[in-house]
Protein backbone atom coordinates (compact mmCIF):
# COMPACT_ATOMS: atom_id res chain seq x y z
CA UNK A 1 0.00 0.00 0.00
CA UNK A 2 3.10 2.40 0.62
CA UNK A 3 4.83 1.71 -2.47
CA UNK A 4 1.61 2.68 -4.44
CA UNK A 5 0.95 5.49 -2.04
CA UNK A 6 -2.17 4.18 -1.08
CA UNK A 7 -1.00 4.63 2.62
CA UNK A 8 1.35 7.08 4.65
CA UNK A 9 3.50 5.44 7.89
CA UNK A 10 2.34 8.13 10.56
CA UNK A 11 3.77 6.11 13.08
CA UNK A 12 6.18 3.46 12.85
CA UNK A 13 6.71 2.64 16.74
CA UNK A 14 2.86 2.05 16.88
CA UNK A 15 2.26 0.80 13.25
CA UNK A 16 -0.45 3.76 12.56
CA UNK A 17 -0.91 4.26 8.94
CA UNK A 18 -2.99 6.65 7.08
CA UNK A 19 -5.19 4.94 4.28
CA UNK A 20 -7.25 6.23 1.59
CA UNK A 21 -10.46 5.96 1.57
CA UNK A 22 -10.82 6.37 -2.17
CA UNK A 23 -8.72 4.78 -4.78
CA UNK A 24 -7.79 6.83 -7.98
CA UNK A 25 -7.03 4.64 -11.25
CA UNK A 26 -3.38 3.47 -10.86
CA UNK A 27 -1.09 5.54 -13.07
CA UNK A 28 0.73 3.94 -16.20
CA UNK A 29 3.84 3.52 -13.76
CA UNK A 30 2.58 1.55 -11.54
CA UNK A 31 -0.05 -0.54 -14.04
CA UNK A 32 3.58 -1.90 -15.74
CA UNK A 33 4.60 -2.93 -12.23
CA UNK A 34 1.81 -5.77 -11.75
CA UNK A 35 1.31 -8.87 -13.25
CA UNK A 36 -0.33 -9.40 -16.66
CA UNK A 37 -3.04 -11.33 -14.55
CA UNK A 38 -3.44 -8.24 -12.49
CA UNK A 39 -3.47 -5.57 -14.74
CA UNK A 40 -6.22 -7.35 -16.87
CA UNK A 41 -8.20 -7.41 -13.17
CA UNK A 42 -7.68 -3.81 -13.34
CA UNK A 43 -9.16 -3.27 -16.63
CA UNK A 44 -12.12 -5.20 -15.66
CA UNK A 45 -12.29 -3.11 -12.57
CA UNK A 46 -12.11 0.37 -14.27
CA UNK A 47 -14.90 -1.03 -16.99
CA UNK A 48 -17.36 -2.15 -14.25
CA UNK A 49 -16.42 0.83 -12.61
CA UNK A 50 -17.64 3.38 -16.04
CA UNK A 51 -20.95 0.75 -16.02
CA UNK A 52 -22.71 1.91 -13.03
CA UNK A 53 -23.75 5.54 -12.85
CA UNK A 54 -22.17 8.05 -10.82
CA UNK A 55 -25.49 8.76 -8.73
CA UNK A 56 -25.75 5.00 -8.04
CA UNK A 57 -22.36 4.16 -6.53
CA UNK A 58 -22.70 7.04 -4.60
CA UNK A 59 -26.14 5.91 -3.53
CA UNK A 60 -25.05 2.32 -3.24
CA UNK A 61 -21.94 3.97 -0.70
CA UNK A 62 -24.00 6.14 1.49
CA UNK A 63 -26.31 3.20 2.53
CA UNK A 64 -23.30 1.15 3.22
CA UNK A 65 -21.59 4.02 5.05
CA UNK A 66 -25.34 4.48 6.38
CA UNK A 67 -25.99 0.75 7.72
CA UNK A 68 -22.37 1.02 9.03
CA UNK A 69 -23.07 3.95 11.58
CA UNK A 70 -26.46 2.50 12.71
CA UNK A 71 -25.12 -0.83 13.52
CA UNK A 72 -22.17 1.31 15.22
CA UNK A 73 -24.78 1.92 17.28
CA UNK A 74 -25.58 5.80 16.11
CA UNK A 75 -29.05 7.29 16.17
CA UNK A 76 -30.71 7.88 12.51
CA UNK A 77 -30.36 11.56 13.36
CA UNK A 78 -26.69 11.05 13.68
CA UNK A 79 -26.22 9.29 11.19
CA UNK A 80 -27.61 11.30 8.55
CA UNK A 81 -25.67 14.31 10.50
CA UNK A 82 -22.41 12.21 9.65
CA UNK A 83 -23.16 11.77 6.11
CA UNK A 84 -24.20 15.33 5.51
CA UNK A 85 -20.74 15.74 6.87
CA UNK A 86 -19.26 13.85 4.09
CA UNK A 87 -21.02 16.07 1.98
CA UNK A 88 -23.43 13.49 0.03
CA UNK A 89 -26.50 15.35 -0.45
CA UNK A 90 -29.20 16.12 1.80
CA UNK A 91 -32.19 13.81 0.51
CA UNK A 92 -29.35 11.45 -0.58
CA UNK A 93 -28.48 11.19 3.16
CA UNK A 94 -32.18 10.98 4.01
CA UNK A 95 -32.70 8.22 1.87
CA UNK A 96 -29.55 6.11 2.87
CA UNK A 97 -30.81 6.66 6.27
CA UNK A 98 -33.82 4.91 6.00
CA UNK A 99 -33.26 2.12 3.73
CA UNK A 100 -30.26 1.61 6.24
CA UNK A 101 -32.35 1.69 9.31
CA UNK A 102 -34.81 -1.22 7.31
CA UNK A 103 -31.89 -3.29 6.52
CA UNK A 104 -30.52 -2.92 10.14
CA UNK A 105 -34.33 -3.72 11.56
CA UNK A 106 -34.84 -6.95 9.35
CA UNK A 107 -31.17 -8.36 10.33
CA UNK A 108 -31.94 -7.88 14.02
CA UNK A 109 -35.42 -9.03 13.15
CA UNK A 110 -33.49 -12.50 11.38
CA UNK A 111 -31.04 -12.39 14.40
CA UNK A 112 -33.91 -12.75 16.52
CA UNK A 113 -35.47 -15.33 15.02
CA UNK A 114 -32.58 -17.23 14.54
CA UNK A 115 -32.29 -17.67 18.56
Amino acid sequence: MIQFELALVVSARDGELAVRRRLPPLSRRQLIRLSPDLQAAHERWQADQLREPPVEAQRRRGRQLALSLLELGEDLEEAERQLLRWRYHPALAREAVVWAAEAHRSAEAAEAAAL
